[in-house]
């Protein structure tokens, strides 16, 4: 009873008594003294009765639409405008024919009240939705518009990456490849194109992640059906290949399949190479595992490196700019791009022993899996 109650506008409840309470005093007056007004009293109370029960049902039904509380008070109003025109007309036509007891006044002014209240809540609230259908209707042609706006500008950004930015990095750097073979006797002039050729090869790493990253934000990465072993599996193997003294151990099941893309493949890099260039430890060990539920897939990534500093923690997946270990990309772009795919990553453990990173994905039933994307 108290969570109903709990459910029902107070204010119209409230009103709905009083309607109530007039008409059972007139019942009482008609059952246990008299009826002078006969069939007219009947009539009267057969046609006010549903108005009698709208305070009751708009009540209920307020809380639980789509009404906002601040349209409440223009509900009330209508109530209220109703009443009072509704009565006004009818004292009119009172006066002209005068009531002749007591109860025919009572029950005149109760009928015309009621439905003049009645009929006035059911034009508030059909309005109140009215406005609020419409006030959500533009702020959804305004999200929209922002929207278009937004990956109108990503889009453009990304194109200016890929064919004005990317293009002349690939350019200074095959350059500085050139330049360093004619000069191959002259040691400083050799040791600065390696350094050009370095920073160019950074650069386009940047820029590739960038682009990544506006994708990403402007959710045009489309989700098919991968197996995270397997993209998993592919990027170990590299990091294996390319950094000779780091040791790997996993434990792995056969597959495990995600609603995802290619583009999760960058996420894992990222976790693994950030496993093994912030590790400073003698020999780099790193432990991924994938464990697979009914509903998720969980990846941890282990390493034995001296742990995130505690200042960097709280926003180790937030934009940051001027990091003197790599451009600062890689672990928010992991952050969207698990993210992008209804995921979500934490700092499970850090300290002196080491870091773990805990990757949750949402997963797919055994019976339903088919057709997988295969890494490449």
């Amino acid at each position: 009873m108290g969570s109903t109650l709990s459910r029902i506008d107070t204010s119209l409840f409230l009103l709905g008594l009083v309607f109530v309470s007039i008409v059972g005093g007139e019942v009482l007056y008609i059952l246990f003294v008299a009826n002078p007004l006969g069939i007219l009293w009947v009539s009267g109370f057969v046609t006010s009765l549903p108005f009698i029960l709208v305070p009751f049902y708009i009540g209920y039904w307020l809380p639980d639409s789509s009404v906002s509380v601040d349209r409440y008070t223009r509900v009330y109003y209508w109530s209220l405008a109703g009443l009072c025109v509704f009565l006004l007309m009818n004292v009119v036509i009172m006066t002209a024919l005068r009531p002749t007891s007591t109860l025919e006044l009572v029950s005149w002014v109760r009928w015309a009240s009621t439905i003049g209240a009645g009929g006035g809540l059911i034009i508030g609230a059909f309005e109140a939705r009215g406005l609020e259908r419409a006030v959500k209707t533009e702020r959804a042609r305004v999200r929209a518009e922002e929207a278009e706006t937004r990956t109108s500008q990503l889009t453009y950004l990304n194109s200016i990456l890929r064919h004005e930015v990317l293009n002349t990095a690939t350019v200074i750097q095959g350059n500085a490849k050139l330049a360093a073979v004619d000069c191959d006797s002259d040691t400083i002039v050799s040791e600065r194109l390696d350094t050009i050729t370095t920073h160019a090869r950074e650069l386009e790493a940047v820029i590739d992640d960038i682009r990544i990253l506006l994708d990403a934000s402007g959710e045009d990465l489309d989700s098919a059906r991968v197996d995270v072993v397997g993209l998993l599996a592919s990027e170990v193997a590299t990091v294996r290949e390319a950094e000779g003294t780091v040791e790997i151990e996993t434990s792995m099941p056969d597959e495990a399949i995600v609603p995802a893309n290619q583009a999760l493949r960058r996420a894992f890099r990222n976790i693994l190479r950030n496993a093994v260039e912030h590790n400073t430890s003698e020999t780099p060990r790193i432990v991924v595992t994938v464990e697979r539920g009914d509903e998720t897939v969980v990846v941890r990534v282990a390493d034995n490196g001296p742990g995130v500093p505690a200042a960097k923690r709280e926003k180790l997946f937030e934009q940051e700019v001027g990091d003197d270990h790599g451009h600062g990309l890689g672990l928010l772009l992991t952050g969207t791009l698990i993210e992008s795919f209804d995921g979500t990553i934490e700092l499970a453990e850090t300290g002196p022993d080491g870091t773990v990173f805990r990757i949750e994905l949402p997963g797919e039933a055994r019976s339903t899996r088919e057709a997988v994307t295969s890494p490449s």
